[in-house]
């Protein structure tokens, strides 16, 4: 069972691997390599609730085997993973001290920099894992990523290359480069390798995925295909606001904002409190002439958050001022009154408020 849940786990067949090793341990539940095989498969298991399972496993593979590095290792990278940074340092350093040439160690160290934002050290340990295993795809992709993140993109580019030709399986890998060729604004390479990650891993990458290519088509100009995508990327995730959120602030970017409307006000069904969601769709309502849903949505963002200075200044103060609807001016000025209230007078509000009236007319507020 463990050879065979290790094999698929290999082979990327995840489900059926954590099922063989999860066997395997109810039948030899004191055996730390079963623990930390299961510990790796959990990980590329793809879902954040098995991230504590994961963790738990790597701790009983230390538990029950203290004296191999490689358990170690994975225990440190599953703290990173969890966000305990210095216990993952701890567990490192015992498995440097145990085994010297373990090249795992120092991918893990480089990690555990990068989440910490060190990145001068993340470069340091990456390059010391390649010193110690020139062919670990590993260690150049988190090469790669520490000279991304210090802004060295070709080097970045070069690095991350180095870790496809090791491992071009690796979407993970791809979808890394195609980002860094986005930002060098070589859109048409990060659009292949986004295409390339997605053929291997399909809807397991699709946040980055379409992230990476949403951007690249956008900043070439490419809006039909950008569309496309961003329809695509809705049915993927029928579920997640954010695919809707994303479309809607496509479209407030063309301008197109009945469909934005619609798009905000899915975005709001599927998560009621995100009150900045409310205010852009006040904005759309606006730009279509709806001014009573205007108002309606920015009372519900200041009566919901009234502590966002941004609430009220969510466009230009003089596309309200020359709004033909005088009763929405009217509203609109009563609502900055209410916002004083709300934040009990603080001096930020007050000063936006002056601005408003100042900026409507109504000047014998301006000395506030």
């Amino acid at each position: 069972l463990w050879h065979r849940g290790n094999i698929l786990r290999s082979l990327g067949r995840i489900d059926a691997a954590v099922r063989d090793l999860t066997r395997a341990i109810q039948l030899e539940p004191n055996n730390a390599a079963f623990h930390n095989i299961l510990s790796l498969a959990l990980t590329k298991h793809w879902q954040e609730s098995e991230r504590d399972r994961a963790l738990y496993h790597a701790e009983q593979a230390v538990r029950l085997g203290p004296e191999n590095a490689r358990y170690h290792a994975t225990f440190a990278d599953r703290l990173r993973m969890n966000g305990n940074y210095e216990q993952a340092k701890k567990h490192v350093a015992i498995a440097i001290e145990l085994a010297p040439e373990l090249s795992q160690s120092y991918e893990v160290l480089a990690r555990v920099h990068r989440a910490t934002n060190d990145n001068d050290e993340a470069l340091t340990a990456a390059e010391k894992a390649i010193e110690l295993n020139p062919n670990s795809a590993f260690a150049f992709h988190q090469k790669g990523l520490a000279f991304y993140y210090l802004g060295q993109l070709e080097e970045a580019v070069r690095a991350l290359t180095r870790g496809i030709e090791l491992r071009p399986s690796a979407a993970y890998m791809l979808l890394d480069r195609a980002e860094v060729y986005e930002k060098l604004e070589q859109f048409s390479k990060a659009l292949n390798d986004c295409a390339t990650a997605r053929r291997l891993q399909g809807i397991h990458v699709a946040g980055q995925y379409y992230r990476i290519c949403l951007n690249a088509l956008e900043k070439s100009e490419r809006w039909g295909d950008a569309e496309k995508m961003l329809t695509e990327w809705i049915s993927d995730r029928p579920t997640d606001g954010r695919t809707y959120l994303r479309r809607a602030e496509y479209y407030l970017r063309r301008e197109n904002y009945e469909k934005a409307v619609a798009d905000l006000t899915e975005t709001l069904k599927i998560h009621p409190t995100w009150m900045h969601v409310a205010k852009r769709r006040a904005w759309a309502y606006f730009r279509l002439g709806q001014y009573d849903q205007a108002i309606e949505d920015l009372q519900n963002a200041v009566r919901n958050n009234p502590k966002d200075l941004s609430t009220l200044t969510w466009h230009s103060l003089e596309a309200v001022a020359s709004c033909p609807d005088a009763n929405f001016r009217e509203q609109y000025l009563q609502l900055t009154d209410e916002w004083v209230q709300l934040n009990e007078s603080s001096s930020d509000v007050l000063g936006k408020r002056a601005q408003t009236h100042a900026a409507l007319g109504a000047v014998s507020y301006t000395h506030l």
